[in-house]
């Protein structure tokens, strides 16, 4: 277990605190339960990383990688959205000419 991976773990815990203190604030964001899926993810994916180094180090380090690979995915799909229900209600960043 490198310390980096431990620390980049302990920082997500801290974050996952945070989301679980705000989530009636959360729930107001456009499609906030995909904004928390990809954030679930990436946390999984920390966490096969720090205890990649004791056990099943190749199987749990192609884990990890998927894990970033399909939280990425979500996270487009959350700004995707994002964008388009702003775009339904008129606050899109797209300027008609």
């Amino acid at each position: 277990m490198q310390e980096r991976e431990i620390i980049r773990l302990i920082v997500g815990i801290g974050a996952l605190v945070f989301v679980l203190l705000h989530r009636p604030a959360l729930r107001r964001l456009p499609a906030w339960g995909t904004l928390v899926t990809a954030f679930s993810v990436v946390l999984l994916g920390w966490t096969v990383g720090a205890v990649k180094g004791v056990l099943w180090g190749d199987i749990l380090n192609a884990v990890e990688h998927s894990c970033y690979a399909v939280s990425s995915l979500v996270l487009a799909m959350w700004c995707w959205r994002l964008f388009a229900t702003q775009r339904e209600e008129g606050h899109g960043l797209h300027r008609g000419g």
